[in-house]
């Protein structure tokens, strides 16, 4: 299977992919999860689907008439995620805290968007973020199939 380059916008489609229920999910929201521009999470499925890392799995019609395509990752796709450590329980808390700073509508640059930032980039090395205490408030102590 030929490979796929790991940049930072192909590892947030993957995480968003990966987090998402059934690991399935469709463009706009992948975008909207992200901040990344429209195109280049289109672009970034398409490569994955080409790929074998996802497919397309279902369309829904959408409001405005242009339909949902729906993208899963495969199991391919599940073992990229795993390689690129985007299954970890810091990203799936700081998934979390993105989702949860979505639905509050706060600016990117919230206190919840650094937290989550730090928790998807332990290499900003903040020493007073203590990134088992947040995840265990993010998770809970059983962590994130309670």
């Amino acid at each position: 299977m030929p490979g796929i380059n790991r940049s930072i916008s192909m590892q947030f489609i993957v995480r968003s992919l990966a987090h998402a229920p059934d690991h399935e999910s469709y463009g706009e929201k992948i975008a909207r999860e992200t901040g990344l521009r429209s195109a280049s999470v289109y672009g970034a499925l398409n490569t994955l689907t080409k790929r074998g890392f996802a497919q397309r799995t279902r369309e829904e019609r959408g409001a405005y008439g242009t339909p949902r395509r729906y993208v899963q990752l495969t199991a391919a796709g599940l073992d990229l995620a795993r390689k690129w450590n985007v299954l970890s329980l810091e990203a799936t808390a700081a998934q979390r805290l993105r989702s949860i700073a979505e639905a509050l509508d706060l600016a990117p640059g919230s206190a919840l968007h650094r937290a989550a930032d730090q928790l998807s980039d332990s290499s900003w090395a903040v020493p007073s973020f203590d990134s088992a205490a947040v995840v265990a408030a993010v998770l809970g102590p059983a962590g994130p199939d309670q």
